[in-house]
Order: structure tokens, then sequence, then C-alpha cells
């Protein structure tokens, strides 16, 4: 099969993607002998492990964000309240009204 780039561009692209020495040398290696079907199976390979990596990384982000966001809760005890005064107490100056506007302000931008 005719090759698509010159291999030059493709080490590039390959380094840029931060493809490890052994893969870059397999892909190369591959795409050099004109096997672009098995070529292209080694860059979806290479593909997974990064997208793998992605996954992870978010996930340890989600993790901190949850820590942020648990250390950031502000515990509101309201006097003479129960929980129901929340739902049907504005009548009464249950309901904090205050510190919700200035929740959803800060949290929902």
């Amino acid at each position: 099969m005719k090759q698509i780039m010159d291999l030059e561009h493709l080490v590039q692209i390959l380094r840029d993607a931060g493809c490890r020495e052994e893969e870059l040398a397999d892909i190369t290696r591959t795409y050099e002998s004109g096997d672009l079907n098995h070529a292209l199976h080694l860059l979806k390979k290479s593909r997974c492990g990064l997208m793998d990596l992605l996954h992870e990384t978010s996930r340890k982000v989600d993790c901190l964000d949850c820590l942020i966001r648990s250390t950031e809760k502000e515990l509101l005890i309201i006097p003479g309240a129960v929980h129901t005064d929340l739902y049907d107490g504005g009548d009464k100056g249950y309901i904090p009204f205050d510190k919700l506007e200035s929740f959803f302000t800060e949290y929902l931008k």
C-alpha cells in the first residue's frame, strides 16, 4: 500500500502524542514495510492506552472535586426549625433565602 505521509512527519506526530520509543519503533517499522492495516491497528492500540490514562486521570480529578466540594460545604443550623419548615416555612422566616442566593450565585455560573 502507498504511504500516506513521510516518515519524519509520522515520527513527529507519534512523539507529540506521547508514544513510547518502543511503540514508535513498532509503528514506524510497520508503516515503512507498507503494512498500513497493521500500522493502523498499532495506532488504535496506542490510542486506547492513552484513553485509559485519560479516564483514570479524570476519575482522580473527580475524587479531588468531591473532596473540595465536601470541604466547602457549610452546615446551616436554623434555631427552632424542623426540616419541614424549610419546605413550607417561608412565612416564618425559616428559609435562608440569602444563603441560597449566594450559593447559587457562586456555584451556578
